[in-house]
Order: structure tokens, then sequence, then C-alpha cells
């Protein structure tokens, strides 16, 4: 049985991502967050428990790559 799907999951429509796109891509995925060793994304939440933690070939509506794609360009943010 997986995690239980928090509300905020539900709100965002977090859901399998693309190959080409997906949470690991995205401004808001936070590696290792606070040393639990679970990856989290700042819009669902970063609080404790399995119900919070994010998988990096995920996705949701809230994708944002806007500066990672900036950096990559050398562009200032």
């Amino acid at each position: 049985m997986g995690a239980p799907m928090i509300q905020a999951k539900k709100e965002r429509n977090y859901r399998r991502g693309y190959t080409g796109r997906n949470c690991s891509g995205c401004d808001h995925f936070l590696y290792n967050a606070a040393g639990r060793g679970d990856h989290r994304c700042s819009m669902i939440g970063l609080n404790g428990g399995r119900g919070y933690r994010v998988l990096s070939h995920y996705i949701c509506d809230d994708y944002d790559n806007t500066y990672i794609l900036a950096k990559l360009r050398g562009e200032s943010c």
C-alpha cells in the first residue's frame, strides 16, 4: 500500500510524470529535504511524514522550471 494522498497533492493533481518533464526538474522540488532522506515539494509542504513525500518521476499542475532554465542559460534571476 502506498503513501496516503494528502489534500495538497490532490489539489495540485499530483500524478505520474513524463519522460522529459517531472518533479526532479521543478524549481519547487527539494532533494533530501532537512536531511530526512526523502524528497519534498515546497508547494505541497515540507512537513514530516510519508504523505508529504514526492517522487522525482511524478509531476503536478504547479510544475515550474523557469529558474533552472535561466540558470542553465547563464542568465541572472
